[in-house]
């Protein structure tokens, strides 16, 4: 009998520390896949960044970064930071991180760059989860589309074609597919109404930002 309980409590201590184990790998999995994944999501960013404001702008853009509370008018319900491009003490250009909401298949990620001017510079798409073949086209490897975006103007926040043709406006949509290009569309607008609303913080380089937060 003492044989068996022996048996026994050897079994279960087994079962405990395989138990412990395996927890302890998955958690470590979970760690590591989520940098992964953290890691991947900032090259792109920094890759993006170059592709909207070249870096014979400014080779530190990706460094001048301007923190920026919460902007549910950006889809963003947490604090974030925007890029500035600086030449000769002066702010050329900002890039705004954008969510569109309202995707076909869910958020849609994006960098939206502003000129000075308050004409785009250009956007990128950061992660989304559109149909591919359809809605993936607003990846600039699947299709040239988000280049219809640079030098664009939006004439106020009524502007009726500051939208996709089928909706009467500017800018084309997928054949097949309209939500996708019709989310990134509105998303930019509201990121160049945001530009417009906020625009004194957006133009004083970060420098001067976090000197006068400091005081």
């Amino acid at each position: 009998m003492a044989e068996m309980f022996s048996a026994v409590r050897r079994s279960t201590l087994g079962i405990g520390v395989f138990a412990i184990v395996t927890a302890g790998v998955i958690a470590a999995t979970q760690v590591a896949t989520k940098e992964k994944i953290e890691a991947n999501i900032a090259e792109a960013e920094a890759k993006a960044l170059y592709e909207i404001l070249p870096r014979s702008l400014d080779d530190r853009l990706h460094e001048q970064r301007l923190d920026i509370a919460p902007t549910p008018e950006l889809g963003l319900d947490q604090a974030h930071h925007a890029w500035q491009a600086i030449v000769d003490g002066e702010v050329r250009g900002v890039i705004l991180q954008v969510t569109a909401p309202d995707g076909y298949s869910g958020d849609i990620h994006l960098l939206v760059g502003i000129n000075r001017d308050e004409s785009l510079a250009g956007i990128r798409v950061t992660s989304h989860k559109e149909t591919p073949g359809l809605g993936d086209k607003i990846e600039l490897s699947k299709s040239n589309w988000l280049d219809g975006f640079v030098n664009q103007v939006m004439d106020g926040p009524n502007d009726s074609s500051w939208a996709v043709k089928k909706d009467g406006g500017r800018f084309d949509q997928f054949t097949g597919a309209t939500i996708t290009p019709r989310a990134v569309v509105n998303a930019a607008g509201r990121a160049i109404q945001y530009f417009r609303a906020h625009k004194a913080q957006l133009l004083t380089p970060v420098a001067s930002n976090n000197k006068s937060g400091d005081a």
